[in-house]
């Protein structure tokens, strides 16, 4: 993380802490080799909608986004009863 952190504070070294949600997210969304893909992806089993990825236009990924949404929502009345 400090390397991560240290490219991202390289122009304003005093302000690093504002800088540690960009760290986190680069961590987390980033394909690591020993692994096959991006811890985020080990735990939701899907990748993370990030603002790189919104444009995309990938239709398939908006559909399972919304199917996920749904059943989130769904799941959640059940859990309710």
């Amino acid at each position: 993380m400090k390397h991560i952190l240290r490219k991202f504070v390289s122009l304003k070294p005093g302000k690093w802490d504002t800088y540690i949600w960009r760290a986190v997210l680069a961590m987390r969304t980033g394909h690591h080799k020993c692994i096959g893909r991006s811890p985020a992806e080990l735990v939701y089993e899907q990748k993370l909608h990030t603002p790189t990825i919104w444009n995309q236009g990938n239709k398939q990924a908006e559909d399972n986004r919304i199917k996920n949404i749904n059943l989130f929502f769904k799941n959640l009345k059940e859990y309710r009863k």
